[in-house]
């Protein structure tokens, strides 16, 4: 907009499994965090 480029950041698009039972999810992996090596509390 305003003829500026667009900044989209994947990680916080969510994604679905349509199953039985349901599967979805937000932002990064467990593994995905500790390759980055980043704190975090599950």
């Amino acid at each position: 907009m305003a003829g500026l480029a667009g900044h989209v950041n994947y990680n916080l698009i969510p994604s679905v499994i349509y199953t039985w039972p349901e599967v979805a999810s937000v932002g990064f992996t467990e593994e995905q965090l500790k390759e980055a090596k980043v704190e975090y509390k599950v």
